[in-house]
C-alpha cells in the first residue's frame, strides 16, 4: 500500500509539472510581449510625428494667409496713393438752411390740408 501511495504521489507530481508551460512556450510569450511593446513604441512615434507635421502645416498655412493679407493691404495702399485727389477727405453736404417760418418737417404747416 505504501508503494502504491508513493507511485501515486510521484505521478501526481509529474502530471502537475507537465501542466505548466514549457521553455519554448515561455520564450514565445516573452517574444510576443517584446514585439507588442516595440509595436506600441512605433505607433506612438508615428502619432508624435503626425502631430508635429500637423502643427508645422498649420503654422505654414497661417504664414501664407498672413502674407496674402499683407500683400493685399500693400496693393490697396499703393493703388490709393497713385490716384490723384484721393488724399483729400470727401466733402460733407451742408444741411439746407431754412427760414424761421417754414416747418422743419416737410413744407406744409401742421394742421394744414
Amino acid at each position: 500500500m505504501k508503494k502504491l501511495f508513493t507511485y501515486a504521489a510521484i505521478a501526481a507530481f509529474l502530471s502537475l509539472a507537465a501542466c505548466g508551460p514549457s521553455q519554448a512556450e515561455l520564450d514565445a510569450e516573452k517574444k510576443r510581449k517584446d514585439d507588442s511593446a516595440r509595436a506600441a513604441d512605433s505607433i506612438k512615434a508615428a502619432e508624435e510625428a503626425a502631430k508635429q507635421k500637423a502643427y508645422e502645416d498649420s503654422v505654414a498655412a497661417a504664414a501664407r494667409e498672413q502674407a496674402i493679407k499683407d500683400s493685399l493691404y500693400k496693393d490697396s495702399v499703393e493703388k490709393a496713393s497713385k490716384k490723384p485727389g484721393t488724399t483729400k477727405p470727401p466733402k460733407k453736404k451742408e444741411p439746407e438752411k431754412s427760414t424761421e417760418g417754414d416747418p422743419k418737417v416737410g413744407k406744409k404747416k401742421p394742421g394744414a390740408k
